[in-house]
């Protein structure tokens, strides 16, 4: 009778194992922000207790919703934290049943004073996937649910983040300082997502461009050369591939995700003092078609 108890205890707890996702997946000391939301993504994750022991940071609210695969943990990083892995330990009943690990990373030196990009420079605006396609090992993906396809001319055309890297000095030579590419992030969507606004990991490079690494020697070679890069950050929308749009926290993550009405796309409705409010309305309350 004392082994059946155990393998269900143990059963119990597996379903608690696996923590999918922490977003986001790091922060760093010195910050003017240092207090900040995790979003915790797991299997029934919201039934356990999130503690953590680490000089500096503390945990200073837990929020849980409607869908129990969802914690969102408040840290505070206070001016005393140091560099290193939080361990965030997740129990139930007193009983730790799974940790995660949140790293604190060391800004480089003068970040915090970085210039930006003015009026005085000449920006260079990309679409990755239509630029250059100088590793056309990485055109199609394992996982990645839409192919290359060149004669498609709203697909996949293999572009990626080595053919500019290797087009810098072509680049630097027609006077250009600043490098805007549309976003680089995965928008792993089964189509028309090459103009990079369907994110589905914010927090990833897609694969058919490279790697996160790739992109960081993108900016060390740009900077050699004394060009800038824009990061294009999506705040407004993701794909339907994102896992928190496929499996949705609360009721209201989403704007109009009752009705998923399509935009209009008459951008021209905002400014036009005869234009009808349901012409107004179906743009600003409608999703983008590729969403």
């Amino acid at each position: 009778m004392k082994k059946i108890l155990l393998l269900l205890t143990l059963f119990s707890f597996s379903t608690y194992s696996q923590i999918k996702r922490i977003e986001p997946s790091n922060w760093w000391i010195g910050m003017n922000l240092n207090e900040i939301t995790l979003l915790v993504y797991g299997d029934a994750i919201n039934s356990l207790e999130p503690s953590l022991k680490y000089k500096g940071v503390s945990i200073t609210k837990v929020d849980k919703v409607e869908n129990p695969n969802y914690l969102f943990i408040t840290i505070n990083i206070s001016a005393v934290a140091e560099p290193g892995k939080v361990k965030i330990e997740f129990k139930k009943n007193d009983k730790l049943i799974t940790t995660k690990e949140f790293p604190l990373l060391s800004r480089e030196k003068e970040s915090a004073n970085r210039a930006s990009f003015t009026q005085k420079d000449a920006i260079l605006l990309i679409v990755p996937d239509r630029f250059a396609n100088d590793n056309p090992k990485n055109d199609n993906v394992t996982g990645y649910l839409e192919k290359a396809n060149r004669t498609d001319e709203s697909g996949r055309h293999g572009g990626d983040i080595q053919g500019i890297i290797n087009r810098l000095d072509y680049i630097q030579s027609l006077g250009y300082t600043q490098i805007w590419n549309t976003p680089l992030v995965e928008n792993n969507m089964p189509k028309y997502s090459y103009h990079g606004y369907a994110a589905t990991d914010f927090y990833k490079i897609d694969s058919r461009y490279g790697t996160n690494e790739d992109f960081k020697k993108l900016v060390t070679e740009a900077k050699k050369r004394n060009i800038g890069i824009v990061w294009d950050v999506v705040l407004n929308h993701c794909g339907l591939e994102y896992y928190f749009i496929k499996d949705l926290p609360t009721n209201d993550w989403l704007n109009f995700q009752e009705t998923k009405t399509k935009t209009n796309h008459i951008k021209s409705t905002q400014l036009d003092k005869y234009a009808t409010m349901v012409d107004r309305s179906k743009y600003t309350d409608g999703w983008s078609c590729y969403l």
